[in-house]
């Protein structure tokens, strides 16, 4: 399997370690705490193998020597230990698992025997009988406890946000002793950053909150993914009258919330229209000429100065690239990345990359900021006032993907996650009309290739992370199976329209 197995029965535990402590009852043998030792067992052979068979055999060898050297133990039962003595080393070769646990459990069952045959001769005496007991209870207590790794989920419990770990820590930053978070809920979802809503009583700060955190490793180590830098950019077009979040503080230190760094906004109001997949339906005219304004306002803005060298793909010298340089350099270190950070292998990715750089289209344009996420899934929406009920645009969210570039990968972007849902001419003209421009379809199809790419890429250092245990969420297993097909096919999809 392309996942280690034991991986993902840690993160299976872990799941159910968090779901058994939010439903906790008082309950001595609760289902998640049966079905947790379950997936312990399973973790445990899964990672250890028939090399953790062997071992047990060799401790059972180690306590049949001390048990057997005892000049009253066993005594009529001399060929019966020899047997087993026999039958200890002989697995030493073996690397069958199945065959393994087989002879594992025929030679406790001939041990087993042995002590009952001694115990009918009744030849031990009490200090001796003791003894064995002593023993025996040591090795089979040990064999036991031992089958269950007793590792998962401690780190997730240490680095946990809960609602009366952010009321310690607010308290602490703002010196209020009596404020009170009256709410908190982790959203589920998401693979790059963590995120929850809280609502605080207070002097300093009160109201409804979000809290976004960097996960304790980053899984993709460019653009803004790294808070502090998404921080900034939500801060600067925010200034510039763009509905961005209002971005509170960014905290890089939080002795008392150990993990990953995070940043603290406004909650807004409003619900989301979409998926990162599709729209709630097809989508109407007025969503999709607010999407195609928003866009063009976005590509609009001025450089945005005070940002300084933020990231290898926000800064002044890129900003002074033509495009097609713009996105060969963005492209090859997208490549760089995936490259020099575990991943999944995935030699149809490489392959995809190698066709990126060598079909970057024609530009002679200047770089604009990009938000890398547009859609629906990142918009949102709070109903009009009046008879005349419209949905009105709240706040755009997640700027982790922000960078400069071509304006047509956003509009690509649109393409891949809508889809038929939308319709594209009037889009297009949307976005013109409201100060866009003139993007040719070749250059949109390029990008929505390399949107593709980019998510299998992304796809593959995440579950990286899951598969040499760094990350413990079960949600790492949906990527390689269910999302990064999906990504390569469509990418493929692209490329043979043929119109390059």
């Amino acid at each position: 399997m392309l996942l280690p197995m034991g991986q993902v029965l840690q993160a299976m535990q872990g799941e159910i370690i968090r779901l058994g402590e939010a439903n906790a009852q008082g309950a001595v043998a609760s289902a998640e705490q049966t079905v947790g030792v379950a997936l312990n067992l399973l973790s445990t052979r899964a990672s250890q193998g028939a090399a953790g068979v062997r071992a047990q055999f060799a401790r059972l060898a180690a306590a049949l020597e001390s048990i057997s050297g005892d000049p009253e133990a066993f005594r009529s039962e001399a060929s019966g230990v020899e047997r087993l003595h026999a039958q200890l080393t002989a697995v030493s070769s073996v690397n069958d698992l199945d065959e393994l646990e087989s002879s594992w459990r025929i030679c406790l069952r001939e041990f087993e025997a042995l002590v009952a045959r001694d115990i009918r001769e009744e030849r031990l005496s009490a200090v001796r009988h003791q003894s064995l007991i002593s023993t025996l209870v040591d090795w089979e207590v040990g064999d036991l406890q031992g089958q269950l790794s007793g590792t998962q989920g401690k780190v997730q419990e240490s680095t946990t946000i809960d609602g009366p770990k952010l009321e310690a820590y607010l308290r602490d930053r703002f010196d209020e002793p009596d404020l009170t978070v009256t709410s908190f809920r982790a959203l589920p979802g998401g693979f790059g950053k963590e995120t929850s809503l809280f609502e605080v009583q207070g002097r300093a700060i009160s109201g409804g909150y979000v809290l976004r955190r960097d996960p304790v490793t980053p899984h993709v180590d460019n653009d803004c993914h790294r808070i502090n830098h998404e921080f900034e950019v939500i801060r600067a077009v925010r200034e510039r009258g763009f509905p961005a979040p209002e971005a509170v503080w960014c905290d890089l230190e939080h002795r008392l919330l150990p993990g990953g760094h995070f940043l603290v906004m406004r909650r807004a109001p409003g619900v989301a229209a979409g998926s990162v997949f599709a729209a709630h339906g097809s989508v109407p005219s007025d969503l999709s000429e607010t999407l195609a304004n928003i866009l063009a306002r976005l590509h609009a803005l001025p450089e945005l100065e005070e940002l300084g060298v933020r990231t290898d793909s926000i800064n002044p010298e890129r900003a002074r690239l033509s495009l097609s340089e713009c996105t060969r350099q963005y492209v090859a270190r997208w490549l760089e990345v995936y490259q020099g950070t575990d991943h999944l292998p995935s030699p149809a990715t490489l392959s995809l990359f190698g066709w990126l750089l060598a079909h970057v289209p024609s530009n002679a344009g200047r770089p604009v900021l990009l938000h890398g996420d547009i859609g629906f899934h990142n918009f949102l929406f709070q109903e009009g006032q009046g008879t005349d009920v419209e949905r009105q645009l709240s706040v755009v969210l997640d700027w982790e993907f922000a960078h400069l570039g071509d304006p047509a990968e956003d509009l690509a972007y649109v393409r891949n996650t809508l889809g038929n849902t939308l319709d594209w001419p009037q889009f297009l003209t949307h976005y013109r009309e409201a100060g866009g421009a003139e993007i040719s379809d070749d250059r949109i199809r390029f990008f929505e290739v390399w949107g593709h790419v980019r998510n299998a890429a992304g796809a593959g250092m995440v579950a990286a992370q899951l598969a040499r245990g760094d990350m413990l969420e079960l949600k790492g297993v949906l990527l390689p199976h269910l999302y990064v097909p999906m990504f390569l096919r469509a990418a493929q999809a692209s490329i043979d329209r043929d119109v390059f």
